[in-house]
Order: C-alpha cells, then sequence, then structure tokens
C-alpha cells in the first residue's frame, strides 16, 4: 500500500508540472573543442521545436536572411542602419562578409558589432579560407551573421563550412541548406566544396595576425586577367562533348564581369557600356549552352571576343589610379 501510494503521489506531482525542470539548449561546440552558447534573444520564441532547421527571418533590411543555427545567421548583404540594429537585437557579436564590396565597418561597430571580411568567389571555397571562416566564427564570442551580396550562393556556402566545422553538419546536411538558401546548382565549386569538406587542423585555427575588417577590391587588371581565364576555361569547354564545362565557366564568367561592375562605377561612362555589353553576352552564352541553342552560342562567343577586344585595348594595361 505505502508503494502504490508514493506513486499516486509522484504520478500526481508529474501531473500539474512538478516533474525535472527542463534543460537549456546545448552549448554549441567549435571546431578546436571548445563550446559557447548562444545569449537569449527575441528570436527565440520563433524557434521550430526539436532539432533545430534554418527558418527564414522576416527582416525587409537583411535580405534572403535565415538563423541556421543558436550560433550562425546567414543572409544577403545588410541594408542601411536598421539592419545593423536588428542584428544587435538578434544577439549578433561579428559579421562575416564573404562578398567583394567594401563592408560598412563604422556603421556595425556604432552598433557593437565586429566585421570581418573573407571574400570568396562562386567556383569554390580554399582550404585557407575555411579556416580563416571558422576562426571568425570561433573569434565572435557569440552569434555571427554572415553575408554575400544576395545571400544565395557564396554566403551561403560559407555558413555551410562554418557549420560543417563548428556544429557537427554532415555533407548532406551542408547540400540541403545550399538548396533550402536558393543556392544555384550551376556553381558546382560552391556545392563541391560542402561535399568535400575537411576540418582544418587545429593550428590553423590560430592566426597569429588579426583577421581584416575591411579589404581593398582587386585591381582592374586583376579582375580582367580572372576573366580571361574564365573566357579560356569556356573556350576549352566548347570542345568537350557534351560542353558541361564550359556552362560552369560560363556561369562564372557573367559572374565575373557582374562584380566588376560593381566595383566600376567611377570608370566612366564607356567603360560602364562595354561591360554591359560583355555582360549580356555571357548571359546569352550561358543560356544558349543550358538550351543547346547553336546560334546563340556562337553569338554570344563572338560578341564576348570582341568585347574583350576592345576592352583590353583601352584599358587592361592602364593602372587605377
Amino acid at each position: 500500500m505505502r508503494c502504490l501510494a508514493i506513486v499516486f503521489v509522484c504520478s500526481l506531482a508529474m501531473s500539474i508540472g512538478c516533474g525535472p525542470a527542463r534543460q537549456p539548449p546545448a552549448a554549441t561546440s567549435r571546431a578546436d573543442g571548445s563550446t559557447n552558447a548562444a545569449p537569449e534573444s527575441k528570436l527565440d520564441s520563433q524557434r521550430p521545436t526539436g532539432p533545430m532547421q534554418p527558418f527564414r527571418l522576416d527582416i525587409a533590411s537583411l535580405p534572403n536572411g535565415y538563423r541556421v543555427s543558436p550560433q550562425v545567421f546567414s543572409g544577403g548583404e545588410p541594408h542601411g542602419e536598421e539592419a545593423f540594429a536588428k542584428l544587435q537585437e538578434l544577439g549578433v557579436k561579428a559579421v562575416i562578409s564573404v562578398d567583394g564590396g567594401e563592408p560598412p565597418v563604422a556603421l556595425a561597430k556604432a552598433h557593437g558589432l565586429r566585421y570581418v571580411h573573407l571574400p570568396i568567389g562562386y567556383d569554390g571555397i580554399n582550404q585557407t579560407r575555411i579556416a580563416q571562416l571558422l576562426r571568425a566564427a570561433n573569434e565572435a564570442e557569440g552569434p555571427v551573421y554572415v553575408h554575400c551580396h544576395h545571400g544565395k550562393h557564396r554566403g551561403p556556402a560559407a555558413v555551410a563550412v562554418i557549420c560543417e566545422g563548428r556544429e557537427g553538419w554532415t555533407p548532406q546536411q551542408a547540400e540541403a541548406w545550399l538548396k533550402q538558401a536558393g543556392t544555384s546548382p550551376d556553381y558546382s565549386g560552391l556545392y563541391r566544396t560542402v561535399a568535400e569538406f575537411k576540418a582544418p587542423d587545429p593550428r590553423e585555427l590560430k592566426g597569429s595576425s588579426p583577421l581584416p575588417e575591411s579589404v581593398a577590391p582587386p585591381a582592374l587588371i586583376e579582375q580582367m586577367l580572372q576573366i580571361d581565364e574564365h573566357w579560356s576555361h569556356v573556350l576549352q569547354g566548347l570542345g568537350k562533348t557534351p560542353p558541361t564545362d564550359a556552362q560552369a565557366e560560363a556561369t562564372l564568367l557573367r559572374e565575373a564581369f557582374t562584380e566588376l561592375e560593381r566595383a566600376s562605377a567611377d570608370r566612366g561612362d564607356d567603360f560602364l557600356r562595354q561591360l554591359a555589353t560583355a555582360k549580356a553576352a555571357a548571359k546569352l552564352l550561358e543560356t544558349g549552352l543550358k538550351d543547346k541553342a547553336e546560334a546563340a552560342v556562337k553569338q554570344a562567343s563572338a560578341k564576348i571576343k570582341q568585347s574583350c577586344k576592345d576592352c583590353h585595348a583601352q584599358h587592361r594595361d592602364q593602372v587605377r589610379k
């Protein structure tokens, strides 16, 4: 009887909420073995139950924004002071830009946020940069917001390797995240990076010098050499059957023209017109290869060849002042 009474009392206590206290979420493990729990924020009430899955943020100033984990946010370039105020409200401690544009460091600092600038391309992330991205996340001492320009391709790929290194994501989880974020399969190098992720050696995560808060954009000649390299790869790929490599390189070529355009507002109307023509031709080439439209591919190739020839004659060997 006594045992039955005890069981009855315990059952009654459980039914009115006197059971074991709910434990707080465990701290996130870092790649170097240490941990760092995220602070509570106003978004905690929106967090899905069960294992955390990336979910969309309804914040206009943070385009394509996601909360990927308690420690990691992803999105596009923050738009104005409102964006940094929102990041501060979310508990973010550092902003990691993988875009080529100059980040608004002063605006971030005004809201108590640190900027780390680690630009990457659309062709993948090398091992040195992976280590730097993980180091930046480790040194943030709190959640990070990782962004590129639009928040759909390079930024999500950087987030994926951070989560593979710090949160124990599998390559399958990383690929699923890229698809959720809208990363185009045309950027095969980004998908390859997360599929072949290799955790850096702990020694690589301890740099001797501070990570940069802002990196100067590459010089004009360097950007044009990169465009030449992509164009050369396109021509090599066109000689193969099927020309799948050419299609991938055409996408990278278009993005290279786009990045150059973003950095060329002060180069004059004539340069911008030539660049717009080349970018449109690269888009036509990309579409023609996808659709197997030979006439469009030939037309686009001729336009790109002539555009590069004209631009080289006027600009390639000039040093930007």
